[in-house]
């Protein structure tokens, strides 16, 4: 990906969502 995105994990605990949730999401971009 060309954009740095933050960590699957810090991103989950900033949203209040799974790690699955955020692995899925990362796939749509």
């Amino acid at each position: 990906m060309a954009k740095k995105l933050p960590s699957v994990r810090s991103l989950s605990q900033e949203h209040g969502v799974s790690i699955s949730t955020v692995q899925q999401a990362y796939q749509l971009l």
